[in-house]
């Protein structure tokens, strides 16, 4: 879940840097696996 006010501070800062932003951003989960977890 994304927390509103980050992205929300994240753009602001981006525009005020003059930067570019994209339209779509796509985040993928990754998993690990490690043999010695239960």
């Amino acid at each position: 879940v994304l927390n509103r006010r980050c992205v929300e501070a994240g753009v602001l800062t981006a525009l005020a840097l003059s930067s570019h932003i994209n339209q779509v951003s796509l985040f993928d989960r990754k998993h690990y696996f490690y043999a010695d977890l239960p």
